[in-house]
């Protein structure tokens, strides 16, 4: 499954977005590096060090922020990941 990434401004800030899974996530352009299949949305740092892991197990939406990242709920079906400055 591949995924476009799309470039928005949200608040003055350059983010990308991208949907996984009818779930909606617009991240800090300065993540320049994902990877997205039909099971997990994992988003790099310096293309070595994981961020965030995003995976739907049982119904229900995961995501596992590494240190670095922090999320927030901005709708429904729809996330901020911000790294961490």
């Amino acid at each position: 499954m591949l995924s476009e990434i799309t470039k928005n401004n949200i608040k003055g800030i350059n983010m990308n977005s991208i949907l996984f899974k009818d779930h909606q996530f617009d991240f800090d352009s300065d993540i320049n590096q994902s990877v997205v299949n039909d099971d997990c949305l994992v988003f790099f740092n310096n293309d070595v060090e994981v961020l965030i892991y995003i995976s739907i197990e049982d119904g229900q939406l995961i995501l596992r922020p590494r240190n670095g990242v922090s999320f927030q709920k901005t709708g429904t079906r729809k996330y901020q990941i911000i790294k961490n400055r």
